[in-house]
């Protein structure tokens, strides 16, 4: 853990307990540290657990902005103009 905490304060970056904790659990708490490291802006002052697990997920991220929703398609006729229509008949 105190490997994990030089790291960053080499780098001049605070780690948030539940941040610190989380990056522990990993099977290779240094090696996630640096691939963490490597990842994050230079001027992120403090780490937290919430910036982690986005940078961990940055793919399912994206998805969700790029998901479009498809209308039902219909005659072509604008409800307005439809509307229109029926009170010039």
């Amino acid at each position: 853990m105190r490997e994990v905490v030089q790291l960053f304060s080499e780098r001049g970056t605070f780690i948030e307990p539940e941040a610190l904790e989380y990056i522990s659990s990993k099977e290779d708490p240094l090696s996630f540290a640096r691939e963490i490291i490597s990842k994050i802006s230079s001027s992120s002052l403090v780490l937290t657990l919430e910036e982690i697990k986005k940078l961990e997920s940055p793919h399912e991220e994206k998805e969700e902005k790029t998901v479009m929703k498809i209308s039902p398609v219909g005659s072509g006729e604008k409800p307005l103009a439809r509307n229109m229509m029926r009170i010039l008949r």
